[in-house]
This record gives structure tokens, C-alpha cells and sequence, in this order.
């Protein structure tokens, strides 16, 4: 099943390699890897992959979660994969994906309009503070990036998946057992439901 698949790639990759696992790695094909991602990618609704991501990450398809600043954060978070936008001078304890997704959709979307405040290098809110008091103005920055961010979840998916491509290689090679793992991921891409959980 597909819970049992997540299960045992989860369990595949805790602890150290062993030796033979380390001789696997070898193994892997990366190319093969990204052919089997490329290969099933077209045929997948990403509108769909993305409600899901959507609904899962804020128990709701309310608008006004796609952009929040939690309690103890120091950064804010957008979209539907709560991507990471860090203020100016603040530690980055996780890593920062906002400015990369926005690189991504200008080279990758060239026809969505993008509000030119959302190309600067930090977040222009300095704190959870500021970023609430800007929340409650009318046509206000948030409301604006919270409209971007809601009309435009296909480029966010895609942008999410692009990401895992980039990754894939990586997370297997460092897995008890890197053949194994690549067999769980090849499966679970065979159906939406897979490379959404992905």
C-alpha cells in the first residue's frame, strides 16, 4: 500500500549504512533515476497534487493560510509547502526556499505577473509583528502575495517536484538500502497518490 511503501522508505533511510549498502550506492543510477521522474511527470494533474499539499498543510483551502508567521519563527512562511522567507540579519536555522521558488517561476512561468516587491533578496517584514499589522490593512502587501500565491499553486507543485528531482539521487544514495529505496520511489511515482506524498 502506499503507507506501507512511505513506511518502509522512512525506515530505509534511519540510522548509518552498512557496508553493503555503501557498495549499493554504487549502484545507483542517477539518470535512471531522473528518467523515471521525467517519464511519469506529464501525465499527472498538478492542480490536483496541489490541493492535496494545500489541504494537508493547512487542514483547510482557506486563502488566508497560505501566508503565515508562527509563534517563535523567525521568518515568514508562503505557499502551499510553507516555503521559507527570512528577513534581513536573522539566523537561518532551516533552509530558505522562497526566493529560489520565485527564480523558478520567472524562468519557468514567464506569464504570471510578479509583484516586484517579491523579487527582493529578504522578507520586507522584520518580525511576526510587523508582518500582522501589515496583515490587517485592505489591499495591503500580504493580501497581495496571499492573491499571487493562491492563483498560481500549479507553478508551486511543479516547483516542489523540481526540487525533489534535484534531490532524489541523494536521498537514496544515503538510505540503508539504496536499491530497495530506489525501487520504493519508482513504485510510488507510478500513481498520483505517490508523487503526491513525494
Amino acid at each position: 500500500t502506499l503507507v506501507g511503501l512511505i513506511i518502509l522508505l522512512v525506515f530505509t533511510s534511519c540510522g548509518g549504512k552498512s557496508d553493503s549498502a555503501a557498495k549499493d550506492t554504487g549502484l545507483i543510477n542517477q539518470e535512471d533515476l531522473e528518467e523515471v521522474v521525467e517519464a511519469v511527470e506529464a501525465k499527472y494533474d498538478w492542480d490536483e497534487i496541489a490541493n492535496k499539499i494545500f489541504f494537508n498543510e493547512n487542514n483547510n483551502m482557506d486563502k488566508e493560510g497560505i501566508v503565515e508567521w508562527m509563534n517563535q519563527e523567525n521568518h515568514l512562511s508562503a505557499g502551499i509547502g510553507h516555503m521559507i522567507w527570512y528577513p534581513f540579519g536573522v539566523e537561518k536555522k532551516y533552509e530558505e526556499s522562497f526566493p529560489q521558488f520565485i527564480k523558478y517561476a520567472q524562468k519557468n512561468a514567464p506569464d504570471i505577473k510578479i509583484p516586484e516587491w517579491l523579487t527582493l533578496e529578504f522578507c520586507p517584514f522584520d518580525s511576526k509583528s510587523e508582518f500582522e499589522e501589515e496583515k490587517d490593512k485592505r489591499n495591503g502587501f500580504i493580501e497581495e502575495l496571499a492573491d499571487f500565491l493562491f492563483e498560481n499553486t500549479d507553478v508551486q507543485v511543479k516547483f516542489l517536484f523540481d526540487d525533489f528531482k534535484n534531490k532524489v539521487s541523494d536521498i537514496v544514495a544515503n538510505t540503508r538500502n539504496p536499491l530497495l529505496s530506489r525501487e520504493i520511489i519508482n513504485n510510488l511515482l507510478q500513481t498520483e497518490q505517490g508523487a503526491y506524498a513525494l
